[in-house]
Parts: structure tokens; sequence; C-alpha cells
């Protein structure tokens, strides 16, 4: 029901840069500008022998936030898995389903809390909503 989820992270220690929510936008952008113009399936497409022009109708929203999680394993002895956890994450994931609707991804489909704007409105043009 969600399609592709990807959880992404900057500024994990001890690789982190007074500039991560900067670099957090960008590539968000940058992977919205490649799924929204095909070229992040590019490789999908053209190795089907199949119809693949359901890759044109592909969708993508981008929830982008600043703050403190817990990055670790997270599980037990049988099952774990390395996971980011925290509100941060929880409102990331709110604000990527905000932007799925269809006036949003025309405009934007990248959006980010306000924290995440402050940190990086010196550095790209953001439009408040």
């Amino acid at each position: 029901d969600k399609g592709m989820v990807m959880v992404a992270g900057f500024g994990v220690p001890p690789l982190a840069h007074e500039d991560d929510a900067v670099r957090g936008l960008l590539c968000a952008i940058a992977l919205k500008n490649m799924v929204s113009s095909g070229r992040f399936f590019s490789n999908i497409s053209s190795s089907r022998s199949d119809d693949s022009s359901c890759m044109n109708e592909v969708q993508c929203s981008v929830g982008v936030t600043t703050g403190d999680v817990f990055c670790g394993s997270v599980g037990n002895v049988h099952r774990s898995e390395f996971a980011m956890v925290g509100a941060v994450v929880n409102l990331s994931a709110r604000l990527m389903s905000a932007g799925l609707s269809k006036d949003a991804l025309k405009k934007f489909g990248v959006v980010c809390d306000e924290e995440t704007a402050k940190a990086a409105r010196h550095a790209i043009k953001l439009v408040q909503q």
C-alpha cells in the first residue's frame, strides 16, 4: 500500500556536518527529480521485455525532518534490523503522506518540517505552505 519506502539519515555520528539539513533536502530534491523524470527506474525499464509503461505513473513524495533519533539494532537474538526510531521519523512519514495529494505533488513533492527549513533556508529557496 505504501509502494517503495526509503529511510535515510544525514549526520549520524561520527559523520555529522553543520549543513546536514541542507544535504538532506538536496538529496530529497534530487531523488524526487530522478523518480519523476523516470531516470530512477531507467535500468528496470530497459531490462524488461514486457510493457513497462507503468513506470510513467510513479509518484514520489518525500518528507524531510531534523532532530534526534535512535539509530541502531532493533529486535532480538532471532531477528533484528538496523533502524532509525523517533518522533521526527514519524513526522517525516506524515509529511511524506501529506505531500501525496495531487496538488502538492505538482507543486512540491518534497515537504520539510520547520526545523529543517530554518537550518536550510540560507542555502535553498523554500516555499512556505
